[in-house]
């Protein structure tokens, strides 16, 4: 399987540059990783004349298709971005706009093959979250409208420099196990099934089944903790494949969501069946 990693950044050599280095080094032991820069790659705006919306092909032939090539190729797909004016840089959206001939809102287009999934890390200089919370927003509407899965997004405030970047190489870490991880299939033991109540929390009943992946362990030093879906009966053990990750935040723990039918679980029905104990933590879905 393949995986594109994007520096959305024209600067090879900044904090951008070192995110992205590190996400496809972490994504290499599953995928086969090609990383590129939007610098690498020589094209021309887009001039508004809407030929494509006719002939699903852009007047401007330039190497705007050759990366567009590279997202055709890779069945995972990660841009990694700064904030640029509480948006992608100019050159990124430059190429966006140039995506056209690609896009589903209009017909005819030039699909790309099925089954993708896209990911985003955002960074931004200031404090607040809510500038990468945008990028990531501006990169999902970009995924969606070429039929690419939206997977999630991590943000990263206070990173300007690449020396920045260390302190919050753990995140980046996490972040990429939980794209590697997803779509695995894993076994282990359910050790609070559905109905029981909570060890330390008798007021707390589990309304799904509850584990842990045998021999796989967790950055808390436990083996990892699962979430268990497609079944109204408790379980003594459990084989599934993994369709979820739930990052939690403000804690060290990650939550895998294990799905044992094939049902096409939306993230509103996931976060609805593991509200009952993750709504004691700050989180975020990683699908």
């Amino acid at each position: 399987m393949n995986a594109l990693v994007m520096n959305c950044s024209p600067v090879k050599t900044g904090a951008t540059a070192e995110i992205a280095r590190i996400a496809s080094e972490q994504l290499s032991g599953k995928y086969k990783v090609k990383s590129v820069c939007i610098d690498d790659y020589d094209f021309a705006f887009c001039k508004g004349c809407r030929k494509c919306h006719e002939t699903a092909a852009c007047v401007q032939q330039d190497e705007a298709e050759l990366l567009m090539a590279e997202i055709e190729k890779a069945d995972v797909i990660l841009a990694v971005s700064p904030s640029y004016w509480a948006d992608v840089p100019g050159q990124f959206k430059a190429f966006i706009d140039r995506c056209t001939p690609w896009c589903n809102t209009h017909e005819p287009y030039k699909a790309i093959p099925s089954g993708k999934k896209g990911y985003v890390i955002a960074l931004r200089t200031g404090p607040s979250l809510r500038e990468c919370e945008k990028i990531i927003g501006t990169l999902e509407h970009f995924y969606g409208h070429l039929d690419i899965a939206c997977g999630g997004g991590l943000g990263l405030p206070s990173v300007e420099h690449k020396e920045d970047v260390a302190a919050r190489r753990q995140e980046i870490i996490d972040f990429c196990k939980a794209i590697v991880v997803i779509g695995s299939t894993v076994s282990g033991t359910i050790d609070r099934p559905l109905g029981s109540a909570h060890p330390d929390y008798p007021e707390m009943i589990y309304p799904i089944n509850y584990g842990y992946v045998n021999g796989v362990f967790a950055d808390d030093g436990e083996e990892q903790d699962v979430y268990v879906l497609g079944t109204d009966k408790p379980l003594e053990k459990f084989e599934g494949r993994v369709i979820a990750v739930y990052h939690r935040t403000n804690d060290n723990e990650d939550k895998w969501v294990v799905s044992l039918d094939e049902k096409g679980y939306s993230d509103e029905e996931i976060l609805e069946l593991v509200f009952f104990q993750e709504k004691y933590y700050e989180g975020r879905l990683i699908r």
